[in-house]
C-alpha cells in the first residue's frame, strides 16, 4: 500500500517553525542595528553583545551599560536640580511585552550615579530652550480660564493612566546614587563632602479604579481620629468629606508604590572620598566616552561596590537613615465643586504615605548645615541661566568683580523683585518693543488671520531681538508681556471688525498687499488694516499696564488641584541629632554607638507611638492646613519625648 505523503518537513524538508525563527532572526538583526544607532544619544560605547533581544518571546534586555550624562543633565536642568552627572552606570535593563494582554513590565537592575554641584555654563540655546519651557507652562495656567484647565487636566489624567500607567509596572532594584561636593565645605571652605542614597527595590504597581484606589490597599493601618482635619474648602465651595473623598467623585488614577531597603548616608570632609574630581570631569565633558576615557570602569564600579556593601553592613547608629521601607499611594479623583449655582469639576490628589518599618535618623549639625548649602545654591541656580548668555568674565580681576557685581544685581532683581531707576525704565522700555515685536509674529502671508495677513510680518533680525529680551527676564514677566500683546490683538481684531476665522478682507491672489484691504468689497468702508495708535495702547492698559503691572509680575492663578497628604508610622519615630558640629562617622560606620566622638545630642523619641501627619491644601487659597495625630502611648511606655544627652550613645536604649 502506498504511504500517504506528510506535510514537506516530515520526509526532513525544511521546518515551518525554522522558516518562523529564520524570520524572527532577520527581524532582530534589523531591529538590533536600529537600537545601535539610536543608542549613542543615551549610552556611551553601546554594541550588539551588550544587547539580548527575543522577538516572539517579547523581551528585550541591555547589559553592562554605560550612560550618557548629557540627558540626564537636561532632565535635572529642566528641574531646576543644580547638579550635574559625572558618571552613571547601569547592569541590566529589560522590558517585557505582553501583546495578548496589551502591558508593559520595565526591570531596571544596578542603577549607579555619581552626582555633583556643578555651575555647567550653558549655551545660548540651552538657556532659551529652558526659557520656553517655563512660559509655556505658566501660559497653559494663565491664558485659559479655569473650567478649561480643570476640564483639560481631568481629560489628560483620564487618558494618561488609561492608555499608558494602566499597563505599565516598573521594577527598580539596586540603586545607589551619590552626590559628591568638592571643595565648597567645611571651615575653611576647602573641604569635601559625600551625600548618598541607597535603594533595594522600588515597584510601582497600578491598580484598576474598580479597587477604590490605591489608599484603599493599605491594610491594618492603627485607628486614628475621625476629625476632618482641615478639609473643608470654606466659605460657598463644596465640601470633602471627612476621608477626602466626596459624593459623585470619578476615580481617575490610581498607583501604589512600595519601596524597600532605602537608606542614607553622609560621610563628613574628614572621611569624604570623590572617585571622580572635578578636573577629570572638565576635562573629558566632550569625549566620546566621557570621564572614562581616564577613569578605569571596573575599578569605579568596584570601589562604589565596596562602599556601598560596607555601608550595608554598618551599625545603625552610623548611618544617616538606616535602612527601611515603605509604601505610597497615589489616587487621582474628579469630584464636583459648587460655586454659586455653579457646579464644577475639581480634581483631588490623595497621597498616602505608610512608613512599614522604623523611622530613625541620626544626623548632626554640620549635615543641616550641608542641606542648607545646597538648598542656597538651589536658589542662586535660578540666578545662572540669565548670567550664562554673557560673555566669558576674563582672566583680569576687574571682569571677574563685574560679574560678582552683576550676579547680586540680578538676585535683587529676580529674588526680591526690586528694581533700580535704570532698570525699571529699561524693562518698560523692553517690554513695548516686546509686544510689538510679539505681535508680528502674527502677521504675513501665512497668517490664520485674516485682516493681518497684510501686515509686516516679524524678521530675522526681529526675531534674534526678541529672543534677546526672553533672556533678559523670567518667564512669569514674558508671559505677562504676551497676554498684553493678546489683549491688543484682540481689541485691533475689533476694531477691524474681523473675527480670527472670518474671510473679510481677504485679497485675491492677483491683488497685490497694499490693495489688500484698500476698496475691498468685504471692507464696507474701504479702509485698510491698521493696529492700534500708542494713545489707545495707553488707554487699553491703563495706569497700571505699563507702570506697576509689568514690575508685580503675575498674580497666583486660583488652584484646580487640591492635594491631601497622609504620613502614617505605625511604628514611631526616633531623629538622633549630634549638636556638635564636629562629630563624625568613620566611612564604614562604627560598629557601636560608643565609636561616634562624644557630644552632645538632642533625640526626639515616639518609638512606642504611631504618628500620623496629614496636609490639605485650600482650593480657594494658598493656605494649608496640617494636623498632627498622636495617641497616647500603651501602658508602661513612655510618650512623645525630647530627651538632651551627653552623647548618642545614650539612646541606644
Amino acid at each position: 500500500a502506498k504511504r500517504p505523503r506528510g506535510p514537506p518537513w516530515a520526509d526532513g524538508g525544511p521546518c515551518r517553525c525554522g522558516r518562523l525563527c529564520g524570520l524572527a532572526m532577520v527581524f532582530e538583526t534589523g531591529l538590533a542595528e536600529l537600537l545601535q544607532s539610536q543608542a549613542a544619544r543615551f549610552l556611551h560605547g553601546f554594541n550588539a553583545e551588550q544587547l539580548r533581544l527575543g522577538v516572539l518571546s517579547g523581551r528585550l534586555e541591555l547589559c553592562n551599560l554605560t550612560l550618557n550624562p548629557e540627558p540626564l543633565d537636561s532632565l535635572l536642568l529642566e528641574s531646576e536640580i543644580p547638579c550635574v552627572v559625572k558618571a552613571g552606570l547601569l547592569s541590566s535593563a529589560a522590558v517585557q511585552v505582553s501583546l495578548l494582554q496589551g502591558e508593559l513590565e520595565l526591570t531596571v537592575d544596578g542603577l549607579t550615579l555619581l552626582l555633583s554641584p556643578v555651575c555647567r555654563r550653558l549655551s545660548r540655546e540651552e538657556v532659551l530652550a529652558h526659557r520656553t519651557s517655563e512660559v509655556q507652562r505658566l501660559e497653559f495656567v494663565h491664558t485659559r480660564s479655569q473650567s478649561q484647565r480643570r476640564s483639560l487636566e481631568r481629560e489628560m489624567f483620564r487618558q494618561l493612566f488609561a492608555d499608558y500607567l494602566s499597563r505599565l509596572k516598573v521594577t527598580v532594584r539596586n540603586v545607589h546614587v551619590r552626590l559628591e561636593v568638592e571643595g565648597e565645605c567645611g571651615d575653611s571652605r576647602g573641604g569635601n563632602t559625600v551625600f548618598g542614597a541607597i535603594l533595594s527595590s522600588c515597584r510601582i504597581t497600578p491598580l484598576p479604579l474598580s479597587s477604590g484606589g490605591a489608599a484603599a490597599s493599605f491594610v491594618g493601618l492603627p485607628p486614628y481620629g475621625g476629625g476632618s482635619s482641615g478639609n473643608s474648602s470654606g466659605g460657598q465651595h463644596g465640601a470633602a468629606s471627612g476621608d477626602g473623598r466626596a459624593a459623585g467623585a470619578e476615580l481617575l488614577l490610581a498607583e501604589r508604590i512600595d519601596v524597600e531597603g532605602f537608606a542614607m548616608y553622609h560621610d563628613t570632609p574628614d572621611i569624604a572620598k570623590l572617585h571622580i574630581d572635578l578636573e577629570t570631569y572638565n576635562a573629558t565633558r566632550k569625549c566620546p566616552h566621557g570621564v572614562f576615557e581616564r577613569v578605569d570602569q571596573a575599578r569605579l564600579s568596584e570601589a562604589l561596590s565596596r562602599r556601598l556593601a560596607a555601608q550595608l553592613v554598618a551599625a545603625p547608629a552610623g548611618q544617616l537613615l538606616p535602612p527601611t521601607g515603605f509604601a505610597v499611594g497615589v489616587d487621582m479623583r474628579s469630584q464636583p465643586l459648587r460655586e454659586g449655582h455653579h457646579v464644577d469639576s475639581c480634581l483631588t490628589m490623595e497621597v498616602v504615605v505608610h512608613v512599614t518599618g522604623p523611622s530613625r535618623l541620626n544626623f548632626a549639625c554640620s549635615t543641616v548645615e550641608y542641606a542648607r548649602w545646597l538648598a542656597r545654591r538651589m536658589g542662586d541656580f535660578q540666578l545662572w541661566h540669565f548670567l550664562h548668555t554673557e560673555a566669558s568674565p576674563g582672566a583680569n580681576s576687574s571682569a571677574r568683580w563685574h560679574l560678582v557685581r552683576r550676579f547680586l544685581a540680578l538676585k535683587r532683581r529676580i529674588q526680591g523683585n526690586k528694581y533700580s531707576l535704570e532698570e525699571a525704565v529699561a524693562m518698560r522700555s523692553h517690554c513695548k518693543e516686546y509686544v510689538r515685536l510679539y505681535k508680528k509674529r502674527f502677521n504675513g502671508p501665512e497668517s490664520t488671520i485674516a485682516w493681518r495677513k497684510t501686515l509686516e510680518p516679524l524678521t530675522e533680525e526681529e526675531g534674534v531681538r526678541l529672543e534677546d529680551i526672553e533672556l533678559v527676564y523670567p518667564a512669569d514677566k514674558l508671559v505677562n508681556f504676551r497676554l498684553m500683546a493678546h489683549a491688543e490683538m484682540k481689541t485691533e481684531a475689533a476694531l477691524n471688525g474681523s473675527s480670527p476665522h472670518s474671510t473679510r478682507g481677504v485679497a485675491s491672489p492677483s491683488a497685490s498687499p497694499a490693495s489688500a484691504w484698500s476698496g475691498n468689497a468685504g471692507d464696507l468702508y474701504g479702509r485698510g488694516a491698521r493696529e492700534l495708535t500708542p494713545l489707545e495702547r495707553l488707554h487699553l492698559h491703563g495706569q497700571q499696564g505699563y507702570g506697576a503691572g509689568i514690575y508685580r509680575g503675575l498674580p497666583p492663578p486660583s488652584s484646580s488641584l487640591k492635594i491631601r497628604i497622609d504620613i502614617q508610622a505605625p511604628e514611631g519615630l526616633c531623629w538622633i541629632c549630634n549638636l556638635d558640629a564636629s562629630a563624625h562617622r568613620t566611612a564604614s560606620g562604627p560598629s557601636t554607638p560608643s565609636a561616634v566622638a562624644p557630644s552632645w545630642a538632642l533625640a526626639l523619641d515616639c518609638s512606642a507611638q504611631p504618628v500620623r501627619v496629614t496636609l490639605v491644601d485650600s482650593i480657594v487659597d494658598a493656605s494649608v492646613f496640617g494636623t498632627v495625630e498622636i495617641p497616647p502611648a500603651p501602658e508602661g511606655e513612655r510618650n512623645l519625648a525630647l530627651l538632651l544627652g551627653r552623647s548618642a550613645a545614650a539612646f541606644a536604649s
